[in-house]
């Protein structure tokens, strides 16, 4: 839409640096949308590489507090110091690749791969990498395309996985016009924490998106889900939530070379049962707030400064905390 190679800059950073899950999906239904208007229905590829330095106020998610009351234990406890909050410089490694193989007017095989790995500088426990795989194919007639693919997440702290994504997502979009183009998608995977298999869990997520040119430089994106993220564990209803959530974009381009961007994203999360050790039903209201720059110092090169915060307003006090990022990235696409 519009100012497509801004556009894609700015989607294909916020997924590299670890874009949530329904963030992910909204994004990669803009990305292929994008993929379609610039292919002219021929086969392409395209990569990137970037490099990250910032500041992340709080890299466990953890409380301000370490003295929590637990009441199944009768009184207040210390938490450990890694599950407080603390903050770390940080720099960060990126690349990823996305092609579409054009078999006919209307199929096409498609996949993507991406590869980050974050080092903290004061905290090395922290580390950690993340790996994306998406393949499947995809069906285009007039204005509208649909498709399906499978994929793999590997999130790793400290070398250790932490957790595995596998499943499918089937999506379909809608290019209207130049200016226009709507969404929806679905989502069925499989979580499995290795470490801690009492997370294991089925999630679902369904949602839909729109984007529209505003002229005058103006790009506008949004996007709504539901979902549910389902225990494997018996008898461990505190563990399992359903969800819904809200995304809201704008970026405004002042030339070829220079754009703002800002973006609002809340989640609700009500879980299942009562929490274990602190005897009430968890609720989780997450709200994330974002600003930035995005400029083109010479060709295929991206500087993008930003601003990131998060607020979670848990019932649960170890989960509710505040977590604030400033960095700069520097992209080589080719």
């Amino acid at each position: 839409v519009g100012d497509s190679q801004s556009a894609r800059a700015l989607l294909e950073q916020a997924k590299s640096q670890g874009a949530p899950a329904e963030a992910a999906l909204t994004i990669d239904q803009f990305l292929r949308a994008i993929d379609v208007a610039e292919s002219l229905m021929q086969s392409s590829w395209r990569g990137y590489v970037e490099a990250t330095f910032g500041h992340d106020s709080n890299l466990s998610s953890g409380p301000a507090n370490a003295n929590v009351a637990v009441p199944v234990l009768g009184g207040p406890v210390t938490l450990a110091a890694n599950a407080v909050k603390q903050g770390s410089g940080f720099g960060q490694a990126a690349a990823g690749i996305s092609g579409r193989y054009i078999i006919d007017s209307r199929w096409s095989a498609i996949g993507s791969a991406s590869y980050n790995y974050r080092s903290n500088f004061s905290a090395s426990q922290f580390n950690n990498s993340q790996l994306n795989l998406e393949v499947g194919g995809a069906y285009r007639v007039d204005r509208q395309e649909y498709s399906l693919v499978v994929v793999h997440e590997d999130y790793r702290v400290d070398g250790l996985i932490n957790r595995t994504q596998n499943g499918l997502v089937g999506e379909w979009v809608y290019r209207m016009d130049n200016q226009r183009e709507a969404g929806a998608y679905l989502q069925v995977s499989d979580l499995r924490y290795p470490n801690l298999p009492v997370r294991d869990a089925r999630r679902m997520v369904a949602g839909g998106s729109y984007a529209q040119q505003l002229g005058d430089g103006w790009l506008a994106w949004g996007g709504a889900y539901v979902g549910s993220e389902n225990e494997k564990a018996a008898n461990r209803s505190d563990l399992g939530h359903n969800l819904i959530g809200l995304r809201l974009g704008t970026q405004k381009a002042f030339s070829t070379s220079m754009a703002m961007f800002a973006s609002f994203n809340y989640e609700r999360r009500n879980y299942g049962g009562q929490d274990p050790f602190f005897l009430v039903q968890r609720q989780d209201r997450q709200t994330s707030l974002g600003l930035g720059l995005t400029w083109v110092p010479a060709k295929a090169w991206r500087v993008t400064p930003q601003l990131s915060y998060v607020r979670n307003k848990s019932s649960v006090v170890i989960n509710d905390y505040d977590r604030a990022t400033v960095s700069v990235a520097a992209r080589y696409e080719f």
